[in-house]
């Protein structure tokens, strides 16, 4: 009779067992062990982010503001300077690829805030530019950003994603603002910033300019009645000839008027009318000399006059291109209702025959409330930084074919109702 050793049997079988099911669960081949192998591997060797909290996101905000100074508050500049490029102030970003380390470790790669920073402002010179590896800043007057967020308010939710995230939080003002930020190879870094998330408003504002809603040509906008006042006096009588010349030169300066309204969503139409008068005296040359006939007259006011011969009523705004056939400086008339009297409600400009359409195409831009470069209502940086912005917006231009209406003009002259925060600087307070 043979005998089995027990213990060898229970091993033998236990073996077996142990083999069967590696097989049912590695499906007895090879390729199916490596699996295996490459699932823990996998496991292992997982990246665990680490989760955004309130204090990298204060950071993170504090950096953002930083860089907000820098490119929106003009920090590098020295208020001293000269309109145009100078080197950083801070010696700790004189060097541009400080600022390019600085936007780095702020901004994620997909973030659009980088190129808006570098480009900002879009229609004009970059704040921030590099020149030869140095940091060049421009002096935006009138850019500046004050409220940012109070880093009490600030709150993170983590998304599904858990590299993402968002930060919740207020500004100084109280704005509820959401940044979003993502968690890219070593560290947390924001999607947008402060600036680009803020609701920008460019809409109207009440310091206006102070001729603006005043007078016969309060805005130029709608149907705008043009009257053509040719003035004779016992020593010079207006031809024809004259007429039909100065009629020319106003048209082409209404037209381009209207031409350039179009630019700014305004329509405009221009209508015209000719009237005359004979005065029986020696009129001068001076603007005051033609205010005192018209004072003198049974109608009193350019305002009395037109009532009388042009059905007003009809158009939004009307006013008085005189013309006297004598050699003079052209001149606007406009009203200001500060005066003491108003008889100057009917605008008017004053133009000799060597008079131009430029010149009364500024003067037609006055009335409405709109202003050039030297008349002393700007100081000198102001004044410098308007001409670098609009080069080709004079109040006279070179050129009538040429000529520009500013957005400043624009809005002055009430041809639009939104003026950017950056040109603000530019409209005088009363």
């Amino acid at each position: 009779m043979e005998y089995i050793n027990i213990n060898k049997l229970t091993k033998l079988i236990s073996l077996l067992l142990v083999t069967a099911l590696l097989a049912v669960f590695c499906g007895c081949t090879g390729n199916n062990t490596q699996e295996v192998s490459d699932i823990v591997s996998e496991d292992t060797s997982k990246e665990v982010i680490p989760q955004l909290t309130a204090e990298n996101a204060i950071q993170l905000i504090n950096t953002d503001k930083l860089v907000t100074e820098i490119f929106i508050c003009n920090s590098l500049c020295d208020k001293n300077a000269s309109v145009g490029y100078h080197p950083a102030s801070n010696q700790a970003y004189a060097q541009f690829s400080a600022i390019k380390s600085l936007l780095n470790s702020v901004y994620s790669s997909n973030s659009t805030d980088i190129n808006l920073l570098l480009s900002y402002p879009q229609m004009h010179a970059p704040a921030v530019k590099e020149q030869d590896g140095k940091t060049m800043v421009f002096n935006h007057l009138g850019s500046s950003f004050t409220d940012f967020i109070n880093t009490q308010s600030v709150a993170v939710l983590c998304n599904e994603n858990e590299s993402t995230a968002k930060i919740n939080c207020k500004t100084q003002s109280g704005k509820e603002i959401t940044l979003n930020a993502v968690y890219e190879t070593d560290c947390w870094r924001l999607v947008n910033g402060i600036y680009s998330s803020y609701p920008q408003a460019h809409t109207d504002f009440s310091a206006k300019y102070i001729y603006s809603d005043k007078g016969s040509l309060k805005k130029l906008t709608g149907k705008t009645l043009i009257i053509e006042f040719f003035i004779s006096d016992e020593e010079t009588t207006v031809t024809p000839a004259e007429e039909e010349a100065f009629h020319q030169k106003v048209k082409a300066a209404a037209d381009k008027i209207a031409q350039q309204s179009l630019l700014y969503g305004n329509e405009i139409s221009f209508s015209y009318q000719s009237e005359s008068f004979l005065h029986d005296k020696t009129l001068g040359t001076r603007p005051l000399e033609f205010d005192l006939m018209i004072a003198e007259t049974g109608f009193g006011s350019l305002a009395d006059f037109a009532k009388t011969v042009a059905e007003v009523n009809k158009y939004d705004n009307y006013l008085f291109a005189v013309y006297v056939s004598k050699e003079l400086e052209t001149s606007a008339g406009m009203y200001d209702n500060t005066e003491d009297t108003e008889c100057y409600i009917g605008e008017r400009i004053l133009v000799g025959k060597n008079g131009t359409a430029e010149e009364i195409y500024g003067g037609i831009l006055t009335l409405a409330g709109g202003y050039g470069y030297t008349n002393g209502i700007l100081d000198e940086y102001t004044e410098g930084l308007y001409k670098e912005y609009f080069p080709n917006c004079g109040l006279i231009p070179d050129n009538i074919n040429s000529a520009q209406i500013s957005a400043v003009n624009a809005y002055n002259c009430g041809i639009t109702d939104e003026l950017k925060e950056l040109y603000r600087i530019f409209i005088p307070q009363k």
